[in-house]
């Protein structure tokens, strides 16, 4: 999960410190009840006997509230410039779901056994009765609770300490452990209070977070991308425990296999991958050096592409062209549709993409190469094109989601690959069902010797 900012010293101290309170005082609280002694617990006993169950309940209600702040803030409200306070009820209340949150804690303040009988739950209530008398209900949710808060405290000094993406520690074993710990405490708190409008609360609640889990989630592939994609797909979401062996497959993956055949090489894919990186990084770097392939306006010209659609593109992205045909020939790309360019390259096909999509579309390049990506960022900066975004990653594992985009083009990287089945077969994930995929590539009409497919350097140039 996304690391955030680090914090003074000062306040991550009082954050260690308000953690450490809470969780002691939750087990001093409810210390009877963690071996299912009956009766309230000596501490909640004191408290209600000088200032009554309102105020036992308020005290409980509040210590859950607080390790709200644990969790991870969303970005688009700047906490981080306001107190610890006013952050807290800013996060609480416009993000983290606190009005339902508070109805769910604070309603044994109006709980009546009566209440059951009045909404037609009688038999509920008996079942719950006969349930709790024969199960330690008490012991077990003292016990989710306190599960629940450690995974969130430790969830929240992971993320505070580190830089970047956080995959090891208890990220290592779920990618949610925050949300994973408020599911627990809610749990826990549903077994220590339950009543009608607590069991009504308790999925909404569920559902409420788990959706606030999954917009987090795209909010981090779009800052990280195929690392992300990669953590995700090795780690489960809430629960530590791989429920599938393997990753839901696509119906494009389900359909026949291709009838046309495909040769095979001894090459590995990461060695191919290593010497393309070297060959485009050189040609983001000095594309008049001269190549066994045709590059810049000369490419454009021999690929039939119309000067004027490229004509506010920056001339050190039409330098740096090395496509193999033209994937604009093959049908159009409206406005306002989402584009993916796969092996975007200096960005050439990706910006012209841009200005037929238009501000309410979107374009993402992918490219593995850090020079091509740079030389692309740099000429979408310069034509002011923020609709535009380029991502690192490979043909083969796309950084985006299932069915994300209307349009996916791709020019002179389907030959570069070795798997090109598996290859196709992961474009087709990334369309949106009715999509369109244009492709401009290389085809060879006869079959290629073995020994030349284990030739790297053919691959290469």
């Amino acid at each position: 999960m996304k690391d955030q900012n680090r914090f003074p010293l000062a306040k991550e101290v009082v954050y260690y410190g308000l953690g450490i309170l809470l969780i002691l005082g939750f087990v001093y609280l409810y210390w009877g009840h963690f071996t299912d002694k009956p009766g309230p617990p000596d501490a909640i006993r004191y408290i209600m006997s000088h200032w009554g169950m309102r105020v036992a309940i308020m005290i409980n209600a509040a210590v859950f509230l607080l390790f709200i702040l644990f969790l991870p803030f969303r970005d688009r409200i700047e906490w981080r410039s306001k107190g610890m306070l006013s952050a807290f009820i800013l996060a609480l209340f416009a993000e983290m779901f606190g009005v339902p949150l508070l109805i769910f804690l604070l309603q044994p303040l109006g709980a009546d056994n009566q209440i059951w009988d009045a909404v037609g739950l009688g038999g509920i209530k008996r079942l719950v009765w006969y349930f709790s008398k024969h199960w330690p209900t008490r012991a077990v949710g003292v016990w989710m609770t306190l599960g629940g808060m450690l995974l969130v405290f430790f969830g929240w000094m992971k993320i505070h300490k580190a830089s970047g993406l956080v995959t090891d520690g208890i990220y290592r074993y779920m990618r949610h452990p925050q949300y994973t710990g408020i599911f627990l405490i809610i749990t826990g708190w549903m077994f220590r209070w339950l009543n009608p409008t607590i069991l009504i609360m308790y999925p909404i609640l569920l559902i409420l977070y788990y959706r606030l889990a999954r917009r987090e989630e795209q909010q981090v592939l779009a800052e990280y991308g195929a690392a992300y994609l990669k953590y995700k797909e090795e780690t489960p979401m809430f629960v530590p425990i791989e429920i599938f062996s393997k990753r839901r497959k696509t119906n494009f993956r389900k359909e026949k296999p291709m009838s046309t055949t495909q040769t095979t090489s001894k090459l590995s894919a990461e060695d191919l991958r290593e010497e393309v990186r070297k060959e485009y990084a050189d040609v983001a770097v000095d594309p008049h050096k001269g190549y066994h392939f045709h590059t810049g306006r000369a490419a454009t010209d021999r690929l039939g592409y119309d000067p004027s659609i490229f004509a506010d593109v920056p001339e050190e992205n039409i330098a740096s062209f090395a496509g193999t045909g033209n994937p604009f020939m093959l049908g159009p790309i409206n406005p306002g549709e989402i584009v993916v360019d796969v092996g975007s390259g200096a960005g050439l096909d990706a910006l012209i993409a841009s200005t037929l999509v238009g501000p309410e579309g979107k374009v993402i390049g992918v490219d593995m190469t850090q020079e091509m990506l740079d030389r692309a960022r740099t000429g979408a900066d310069a034509m002011g094109a923020v609709h535009v975004e380029f991502r690192e990653g490979i043909a083969e594992n796309l950084p985006m989601l299932d069915k994300y985009a209307d349009v996916v083009i791709s020019n002179g990287v389907l030959n570069l690959t070795l798997d090109k089945v598996k290859t196709l077969s992961e474009w087709a994930r990334v369309l949106k069902p009715g999509g369109r995929l244009y492709i401009g590539d290389i085809l060879v009409a006869k079959s290629i010797p073995p020994e030349a497919l284990d030739d790297i350097s053919l691959w290469t140039g």
